[in-house]
């Protein structure tokens, strides 16, 4: 009779002792075929004992312990082809590439190495660093803080208040400030970890379905609609394109009809973000509910919340 913990163990031993390996490798040193190898692993997958690459050897994922992840670079160099093996080359060698600056196959290609490449957003562009440039990286978020603080630039290019083009909230002397740009640097006034009010106020909207009151609301932002992803009653998933005073960007749109975001209706949402890497707009028939704020303000760089 087969001992599954038994197996198990020696699974995650094997990755201690080797690094990073797919099912072949592991059924070989157990003795037994891969199909139970593969299931072994899924099993440690999802008690969280081990990790997944996103990154795939053939049609198989990359197993490997938390830690492991540089690791992976000797399945990139060996088993990446063609545009993805030339993007992955490229952002390792430059450790920070400006998303719009790239050719269409590079920025399909960036979007794919999920175990390298890492988006983040500097004055309203995407940027791409490489996972595992920890010096770059650092001081990249340095930069990106900077920013925040001192929003000259970004200002100096700030439109007329009242124009429909742009995603900006209402400034107070004690609400955030938010720059025009689509997830721009902000500032906050006194209290940094003061997030509410998260929206701006609007006017009442005719009760609609879902869809047609958020396509009426990109309508005054000037975002087009390139695809309706997932349309659902209660929520909804699109990719829309907007033009912003640094050129035009792609960007998620998520709208949910409820009275309350949980925390867990965050976690849902930013693992959305995680997946698609990409800037996002949230829209909302209800509000943040006050354990999710901090949640939210972990990704406020990538979302953009707003009232339906």
């Amino acid at each position: 009779m087969i001992d599954v913990q038994e197996l198990k163990q020696k699974a995650i031993s094997y990755l201690e002792n080797n690094g990073p390996t797919i099912p072949v490798r592991i059924g070989k040193e157990l003795g037994i075929d891969p199909i139970w190898a593969s299931a072994i692993l899924s099993e440690l997958i999802q008690t969280h004992q081990i990790k997944i690459s996103s990154m795939k050897v053939g049609s198989t994922p990359v197993y490997y312990l938390e830690g492991q992840e540089q690791q992976l670079e000797k399945f990139a160099d060996e088993h990446l082809k063609d545009t993805p093996k030339k993007a992955y080359l490229l952002l390792k060698e430059k450790k920070i590439l400006d998303d719009a600056i790239q050719d269409p196959q590079t920025r399909v290609a960036l979007r794919s190495l999920k175990d390298f490449a890492v988006m983040f957003n500097k004055e309203g562009r995407i940027m791409w660093k490489y996972a595992f440039a920890k010096e770059e990286v650092e001081e990249t978020e340095e930069e990106v803080e900077k920013v925040k603080e001192d929003k000259t630039d970004l200002d100096s290019q700030t439109p007329e208040k009242n124009s429909d083009s742009q995603i900006s909230e209402p400034s107070s002397p004690k609400k955030v400030e938010k720059t025009s740009e689509f997830l721009g640097g902000e500032s906050e006034t006194n209290d940094e970890k003061k997030v509410e009010p998260i929206f701006e106020e609007d006017g009442q909207e005719e009760k609609e379905d879902l869809l047609t009151r958020v396509k009426q609301k990109l309508e005054k932002l000037n975002i087009k609609i390139l695809e309706e992803t997932d349309v659902k009653k209660r929520e909804l998933k699109l990719l829309g394109r907007m033009q912003g005073n640094l050129g035009e960007t792609e960007i998620l749109i998520i709208a949910k009809d409820k009275k309350s975001l949980t925390e867990k209706d965050f976690e849902k949402i930013f693992e959305i973000i995680k997946q698609e890497k990409k800037l996002t707009l949230l829209f909302t028939t209800g509000e943040i509910a006050k354990k999710s704020i901090e949640s939210y303000r972990e990704y406020k760089n990538l979302i953009r919340v707003r009232p339906l």
